[in-house]
């Protein structure tokens, strides 16, 4: 007799591409299923292309929700993942965290599954203290109701116990496709760096990405590199943004228009990423950055500032170099020592994938949620195999 699968929901408030999307992606993808059956619940809009991406026999729900929190809107999605026969709910972050409260109160016998991507950055940049004091007072309040929380880090974890009151917590790293991230360029992604020393970064333009310090680190260098290029891989600067503006004014007072040069968003990052010598990451704040595992697992030595996730990935002088947040000078002479020693830089390159297959792989981290989910679709507990106590 079969044994009957175990539907899984993943909600999200948008679908389309950047970090946290192509994580819920790649789930959607690689599940077994023979043992599960994913459903994707995106609250506002998607991106055609993206949703290309995902397997046929996922089906894909758009609540189409325009702003706020609509209760009737939430009724009817709450209707829908039950009649989905939704056993377990993942949601993600503080984006989708209330929403799935909510549900878990019109639908009790859901298990939800809250995973934190990143610190929340950005959120508290833009929040009054006391819109933080009122968010950390419902994330105390309502995560009893959540099975499990997974961070994506050491530090995303005990953001989780810090921030939200999570007493039930797991790791879980995020992963990459180290099949498809390879290092490997295509003629149609191959860039003429015309014998340049080239270094690349991946991102939105938002404040808590920091290019600004990574702008001033390659005006430190122009002169101590003859041939030094920066590609930014993702959206242009938008002139009508005001952080968007700092960094235009600031290539423009500098002459560093050769030496920046904006791609804007690309789909072959796969075969794309092999082109340049060192990636370099200089945000104020992060989870565990897919850019960085991607670019690690390319064969590239990082740059990256000591936050969050990124020293759970860099070992400092192995793989890459970690640096001081928010210090231009420190990310100039990480980038130099990787210029001035071509050897050691390919060694590193070479180490760098060899840790990412060993530790962040996709088969490892989905073969994790999937136990996770079986552990709660059956009822036993998920420290027998989970340590829950660090």
């Amino acid at each position: 007799m079969a044994t009957e699968k175990i539907r899984v929901g993943y909600l999200v408030n948008y679908f389309v591409p950047a970090g946290l999307e192509n994580f819920v992606l790649t789930l959607l993808n690689h599940l077994d299923r023979d043992r599960f059956e994913p459903f994707l619940y995106v609250l506002h809009f998607s991106d055609p292309e993206f949703c290309a991406r995902v397997r046929d026999d996922v089906p894909i729900f758009h609540l189409n929700r325009q702003s706020g929190r609509d209760f009737k809107a939430l009724w009817h999605l709450s209707r829908k993942i039950k009649s989905d026969g939704i056993q377990i709910l993942q949601i993600h972050n503080w984006s989708t965290f209330l929403e799935g409260v909510i549900i878990k109160l019109f639908y009790p016998r859901i298990k939800l599954v809250h995973v934190q991507q990143g610190m929340e950055y950005e959120l508290t940049l833009k929040a009054t203290p006391l819109k933080r004091r009122i968010r950390k007072i419902l994330r105390h309040l309502f995560m009893p109701l959540v099975t499990v929380a997974v961070g994506c880090s050491r530090q995303a974890r005990e953001f989780l116990k810090r921030e939200w009151g999570a007493r039930r917590t797991i790791l879980i790293y995020n992963s990459v496709d180290t099949e498809k991230f390879k290092g490997e360029v295509t003629p149609e992604s191959r860039i003429d760096t015309d014998g340049y020393f080239t270094v690349c970064t991946v991102g939105r333009i938002v404040p808590v990405k920091n290019f600004l310090c990574l702008f001033k680190a390659i005006h430190l260098l122009k002169d101590r590199i003859p041939r030094l290029r920066l590609y930014h891989i993702g959206a242009n600067p938008a002139k009508g943004q005001r952080y968007d503006g700092e960094l235009i004014d600031y290539i423009k007072r500098h002459q560093l228009n050769d030496h920046i040069i904006f791609l804007g968003p690309r789909n072959d990052l796969p075969t794309l990423l092999g082109n340049f010598d060192v990636f370099a990451l200089t945000s104020f704040s992060e989870g565990l950055s897919f850019s960085l595992l991607e670019a690690q697992a390319s064969g590239l030595p990082a740059v990256a500032t000591r936050v969050g996730g990124n020293p759970e990935v860099v070992r400092d002088g192995v793989n890459g170099y970690l640096v001081p947040s928010d210090d231009e000078q420190a990310v100039a002479d990480a980038i130099y020592k990787l210029y001035a020693d071509a050897e050691k830089r390919k060694e590193m390159g070479k180490k760098a994938r060899e840790i990412v297959k060993q530790y962040f792989s996709v088969d490892v981290m989905v073969e994790q949620y999937q136990t996770l989910y079986s552990l709660i679709a059956s009822g036993k507990d998920i420290s027998s195999v989970f340590n829950m106590q660090d």
